[in-house]
């Protein structure tokens, strides 16, 4: 089977293939992992009706075109590996852009990505992530993955509460990487047989909460994927919230009058875990924290109000026992830095990856008050962040309207 792009498969089909749903499987690599991937999506969709066509692209040949019963196509597409966030890009093999042109293409329902790999793969995920769209009407469905208590923290530390704060949505999988939507998505971001129109790299869903679009969320069962083998922590800030950051800074005009946030609806129930897991050692974090202190002060003091670096520096003075790094501080902290990257106070990179030392503050604040618990009594203690970001949003929008005139 030869390999096509999302413009060659307008091409060779001529617009005559349709489908109900069309899913990019992007975390299945290899003959058998794809066959068995394809398999499961295939038991997926029946779960949901044995009439729905499905067109499931894979990102190499795996000697299947169809099905048994020949409702579901493969096809090979040609689309750079998927990001651990969901962004759309103007690259050509972007993935987003290929599902989307393919799902107009066919006329699908639903367009899915599933770039959870294929040990975790299930039917039932498949149907948690299609169903809402199909039977509910809903035009994305965000991954409600299955988490410990210390997994996904920069989700849970700044991408969740931030975005949350500023749309006014409680939407936690901002950092997932299976995905479905709607027709009217497609519709939205482009037009025709055409590809999506996109100038800059723009977050999902940011993007369609400013469009009107309904949201919602799935639980899914499987855990996020981790970050690559040998990546940093500067490397991963800089990547995950060097793009949220640039994001904002182009909606300021809509998530400036957003006050409060609005839960969404949410399909299936997180299982029940016990407490207890892996004790986290938090010396080395207070420790790289404190040297951050006396390195990075010429740093800081471009980015941080003065009332701010005074209480890090109370901070350096707090034994393991005592550490905690409150969570108006911490909001006030990540809004400072979405400022300076907007400001451009100092380059870019170099600022993000000053972050992380306050970064692994907050981390060694809260693993010290989340040991032993399980993952519904860490949510609470998350939850209560969240209502701290939104608390402190006015900091951010005085500072972000009068950057110069407003110094506490």
């Amino acid at each position: 089977m030869t390999s096509l792009t999302s413009g060659e498969l307008a091409e060779r089909t001529d617009g005559a293939v349709t489908s109900d749903v069309v899913v990019v499987l992007a975390g299945c690599h290899g003959p058998e992992a794809i066959r068995e991937g394809v398999r499961r999506v295939t038991a997926g969709l029946r779960l949901l009706g044995d009439d729905l066509t499905a067109l499931v692209g894979c990102t190499s040949d795996s000697g299947v075109s169809t099905t048994d019963d020949g409702r579901v196509r493969v096809v090979v597409f040609e689309v750079d590996p998927i990001d651990r966030f969901p962004v759309i890009t103007s690259a050509p093999r972007d993935v987003y852009r290929a599902l989307f042109s393919a799902g107009r293409i066919a006329g699908a329902r639903a367009m899915a990505v599933i770039a959870t790999n294929g040990d975790q793969l299930t039917p039932a995920m498949v149907r948690a992530l299609v169903q809402p769209v199909i039977v509910d009407g809903f035009d994305i469905v965000a991954p409600g993955y299955e988490r410990q208590v210390f997994d996904g923290l920069l989700n849970a530390a700044v991408v969740y509460p931030l975005t949350r704060a500023l749309y006014g949505r409680r939407i936690q999988g901002q950092l997932g990487v299976d995905f479905c939507f709607s027709s009217r998505v497609a519709a939205r971001w482009g037009t025709g047989a055409e590809d999506v129109k996109v100038t800059r790299p723009t977050w999902l869903i940011p993007q369609a909460i400013v469009d009107g679009l309904r949201v919602c969320q799935a639980h899914v069962e499987a855990r996020l994927i981790p970050a690559p083998d040998g990546i940093d922590l500067g490397t991963l800030l800089a990547q995950v919230l060097g793009s949220l950051f640039a994001d904002t800074e182009q909606r300021a005009a809509f998530w400036q009058r957003v006050q409060r946030s609005q839960p969404v609806p949410v399909f299936g129930t997180a299982p029940l875990q016990p407490a207890g897991g892996d004790q986290v050692d938090v010396r080395p974090m207070i420790e790289s924290f404190r040297l951050a202190y006396r390195n990075l002060q010429s740093v800081w003091t471009l980015v941080l109000p003065p009332a701010t670096l005074v209480e890090l520096k109370r901070l350096t003075l707090a034994d393991a026992a005592r550490f905690r790094l409150t969570d108006d501080l911490w909001a006030r902290i990540v809004f400072d830095f979405t400022l300076a990257h907007r400001l451009r106070t100092i380059n870019r990179d170099h600022l993000l990856k000053a972050l992380v030392p306050l970064y692994l503050a907050w981390i060694a604040s809260y693993a010290t008050e989340v040991q032993n618990a399980t993952r519904q009594m860490a949510d609470v203690r998350l939850e209560q962040l969240c209502q701290a970001f939104e608390t402190e949003k006015p900091y951010l929008v005085r500072r972000w309207r009068w950057p110069d005139r407003f110094n506490p």
